[in-house]
């Protein structure tokens, strides 16, 4: 019964979402890959808004066969309750464009799954002129079963491309090199390219990185408040898109400039007596863990690193593994260590076999238990940084204790909405 009513209901919302797509007529990006989808549509909406033309984007987390329709029907957050369910069926009924086809308004949509066929449900119901593949790792392998399987579900991104439509790759993922080697309506952005944008360098500054990059063989600088090198090829993606849409370079900067880490995605925050907190609890993967411990090791500089890494949902036979590598790899990038779910204690035997002292880790079951010791476990000046998977451990909870502005949860940490709260 729950199956068919949430069936029933996931076809009503599409019915409504579908009738503002047909009657707006827009320029459709889609966005998908393993990681970095949510920060890749961020920056993509906030450098195409610069162009002048009108922007729609999923919000949030609103990426799945019921979160496109959402997003597209205005909401910013699952609906929570009975009258949040009650709205979303007013919506359906009583929506209409906002736009007309002469705004030539531009979707930016993030396409998620973790099923097989999911993908397809999607471009099936808006096919993207545009399809921008994120890089792409071991997710939901639970789920999927065989990387074979994972990879296959992502490709579908492209499987309804519109006439005249482009695939944007990534020429640093090897999936997607060996994939579409010789294809020729291919655009790649990352290192290398000579179709999208070619990074050159990075520079810290106060503000953020500064990146500069080539296109078309011409070289261009632009500031962003990112803080890592992973954090550019959201950025290459947008400028990659805005090059090609023929926006100019100062609207192009200006939209670089404008674009802020989304909330639990590699954001620093200012903590408590003085410390700083890398949040990058969204969501979490291995590869991911270790881009974000290498940011740790670099921006901690002389202050004390602390690692807080809690449990990676949806790995299969890989979890016991995956735990540990990340582990052994927190050993070498922090100075003190705690793990957190039920892969705890084999993550503290992985770090103390990888060179870490016990006197330097912990590890405790749940992040309530966490959060009845945090105070004795972190130090004033210490820079920290926390990771893990959405269900079971939201660790922002963990963020919003050591936040000197607790009062700025609702704008800088994931998963503040009424349905979440």
């Amino acid at each position: 019964m729950k199956r068919f009513i949430k069936f029933l209901v996931i076809r009503l919302m599409w019915n409504g979402a579908l009738r503002v797509y047909r009657g707006e007529k827009p320029f459709v990006i889609a966005v998908g890959g393993s990681v970095g989808k949510t920060s890749t549509k961020e920056a993509l909406a906030a450098v195409l808004e610069k162009s002048g033309r009108p922007v729609r984007k999923t919000f949030g987390n609103l990426a799945t066969d019921s979160g496109v329709p959402l997003s597209l029907l205005g909401f910013e957050d699952t609906p929570n309750g009975i009258w949040g369910w009650m709205e979303v069926l007013w919506r359906v009924a009583f929506v209409r464009p906002k736009l007309q086809p002469a705004d030539k308004p531009i979707y930016v949509l993030e396409y998620s799954s973790d099923i097989e066929g999911e993908t397809a449900f999607l471009v099936n119901r808006i096919a993207p002129d545009v399809a921008v593949y994120c890089t792409i790792v071991p997710v939901h392998m639970e789920q999927y079963g065989t990387e074979e399987v994972m990879v296959r579900e992502t490709m579908m991104l492209h499987s309804k491309l519109r006439a005249g439509g482009w695939i944007l790759a990534n020429t640093e993922d090897p999936h997607q090199v060996s994939f579409f080697k010789g294809k020729e309506d291919v655009v790649w952005y990352g290192k290398g390219s000579k179709t999208g944008c070619n990074p050159k360098s990075t520079a810290v500054t106060p503000a953020g990185l500064k990146l500069t990059y080539a296109y078309e063989g011409k070289e261009s600088t632009v500031q962003t408040a990112a803080i890592a090198d992973y954090q550019m090829l959201p950025v290459l993606v947008a400028l990659t898109v805005g090059h090609k849409l023929g926006m100019k370079d100062t609207a192009l900067a200006e939209g670089v400039a404008s674009y802020e880490t989304p909330p639990g995605r590699g954001k620093l925050i200012a903590g408590k007596n003085e410390m700083t907190i890398i949040d990058d609890t969204a969501n979490s993967s291995p590869e991911a863990v270790k881009a974000g411990l290498r940011v740790l090791e670099t921006y901690s500089g002389k202050r004390r690193a602390v690692a807080i890494l809690g449990t990676m949902n949806e790995l299969g036979d890989m979890s016991l593994e995956a735990h540990r590598d990340i582990a052994a790899e927190a050993a070498k990038r922090s100075q003190f260590f705690i793990a957190v779910g039920k892969y705890g204690n084999d993550m503290l035997r992985a770090a103390r076999d990888a060179g870490m002292s016990p006197t330097q880790m912990i590890a405790f079951p749940g992040p309530a238990e966490l959060l009845d010791h945090i105070f004795q476990l972190v130090h004033r000046h210490d820079v920290i940084f926390l990771k893990a998977s959405q269900n079971g451990m939201r660790l922002e909870r963990v963020v919003k204790v050591l936040m000197a502005k607790p009062e700025d949860a609702a704008k800088l940490l994931v998963r503040q909405g009424a349905f979440w709260q």
